[in-house]
């Protein structure tokens, strides 16, 4: 199944001026995004209410999944800390995110290496 591909937002390390971060509409068809260990996902709930935004885990070295399925309240914010490669790149080198409405807003941002 086709998924909607999330772009990447990444911010100058050396610039004064923040950068400007694009909220995509969430596809219940499935997301996903080029993962390099670097990201941060930031999700809001716009929808009228609860919601459920599921994130696809993949076998570790050691064979373990831990699929990430998080209910979301009517307003609601998460950030997801860095995922790793490991465990969470699936195929392509994405990782797969599944929101149950468009009305889940993910944004994606690669914070540069120092």
């Amino acid at each position: 199944m086709a998924t909607t591909l999330i772009p990447d937002t990444v911010p100058d390390t050396w610039s004064s001026t923040p950068a400007s971060v694009t909220m995509n509409n969430g596809d219940p068809t499935g997301n996903d995004f080029a993962l390099t260990g670097q990201e941060i996902v930031y999700v809001k709930n716009e929808d009228v209410g609860t919601q459920i935004l599921n994130i696809t885990s993949v076998a570790c070295a050691h064979g373990r999944t831990g699929n990430i399925a998080q209910s979301m309240g009517t307003g609601a914010h998460y950030v997801f800390p860095y995922f790793t490669r490991d465990g969470w790149m699936g195929g392509a080198g994405r990782l797969a995110m599944t929101p149950a409405v468009a009305g889940i807003k993910i944004a994606v941002l690669r914070l540069p290496r120092r």
